[in-house]
C-alpha cells in the first residue's frame, strides 16, 4: 500500500515466523488438552466416591477379650438417594444398630448412632477403598480405619438368635445376680458385653441401659429423674 520495496527474509527471520505461527496455533489447543485431563480426573474421582457397600475395621477396646472390637458398616442408598447404614459389633452382639444419620460431603463420611451417643467421621481415601477417621462415643475418641470388604475378605456376621419365648403374664422376673462396682473416671462410656445370659456394662446410667435394652429414645422413658445428694 505504501509502495515500499519488498524485503527478502533471511533464514533466522523465517525461522522466527515459523515459531510465531506454531505458538499461535498451539495456544488455544494446550488449555483444551489440559481441561480434558482434568475432566477425566474428576470423572475418575466421582467414581471413587461410591460409598455403598460393606466396610469393616477394628476398634481398640481394653474391655474386649482380645483388646479390640470388630465393627462392620453396611452402607446403602435409601429411597430418594439418601444414605443409610447398619453398624454391627460382631464380637459382642449380632444385632445391628441403625444409624440415625449417614452423610457423605465431598470425601468426608459421617455416621451418627444416637442410641449409643456415637459418631464416626472419616475421610474416603483416594483409591475409594479406605476410610480413615475416628470413633467418638461421648467424650472419648478412638482412631478407626475402615476397609472396603469383598466377598473374600468380609467378616462373618453371626446370625440373629431365635426369637425368645414370650414370658408368661404372671411371671415375676428377677436378676439371679446383680453386681455394681465403681468405674474408672477415664473408662469409655457406654461399653457393654453379652456372654450367654450375662450382660455387663461400663460407666453407664440406668436410663442408658433402658434405652439399650428396649431400643427407645430418652424422651420415651417416663419418670427417669436423676436425684443428686445434697452438697
Amino acid at each position: 500500500m505504501a509502495n515500499r520495496r519488498k524485503l527478502n527474509l533471511n533464514l533466522s527471520k523465517r525461522a522466527g515466523f515459523v515459531v510465531a505461527g506454531l505458538v499461535a496455533v498451539a495456544t488455544p489447543v494446550i488449555p483444551g488438552i489440559t481441561h480434558a485431563t482434568e475432566l477425566r480426573a474428576q470423572t475418575q474421582a466421582a467414581a471413587k466416591q461410591e460409598i455403598s457397600g460393606t466396610w469393616q475395621g477394628k476398634l481398640s477396646s481394653p474391655q474386649a477379650p482380645n483388646g479390640e472390637v470388630r465393627l462392620v458398616f453396611k452402607i446403602s442408598k435409601a429411597d430418594g438417594g439418601a444414605l443409610k447404614a447398619l453398624v454391627y459389633a460382631i464380637d459382642r452382639d449380632s444385632t445391628p444398630f441403625s444409624a440415625t444419620s449417614t452423610t457423605l460431603k465431598g470425601s468426608t463420611l459421617q455416621v451418627s448412632i444416637q442410641l449409643l451417643q456415637t459418631v464416626f467421621e472419616g475421610t474416603l481415601g483416594g483409591d475409594g477403598n479406605t476410610i480413615t477417621g475416628k470413633w467418638t462415643q461421648g467424650p472419648n475418641s478412638l482412631p478407626l480405619t475402615l476397609v472396603r470388604a469383598t466377598d473374600q475378605t468380609a467378616w462373618t456376621i453371626p446370625e440373629l438368635p431365635a426369637s425368645p419365648v414370650r414370658m408368661p403374664a404372671d411371671a415375676k422376673p428377677e436378676f439371679a445376680v446383680a453386681t455394681i462396682k465403681p468405674s474408672r473416671p477415664d473408662a469409655p462410656r457406654g461399653g457393654y458385653g453379652i456372654r450367654g445370659q450375662d450382660v455387663t456394662t461400663t460407666n453407664v446410667t440406668v436410663s442408658w441401659m433402658i434405652k439399650l435394652g428396649y431400643n427407645v429414645h430418652a424422651n420415651q422413658i417416663s419418670g427417669a429423674v436423676v436425684r443428686q445428694n445434697p452438697v
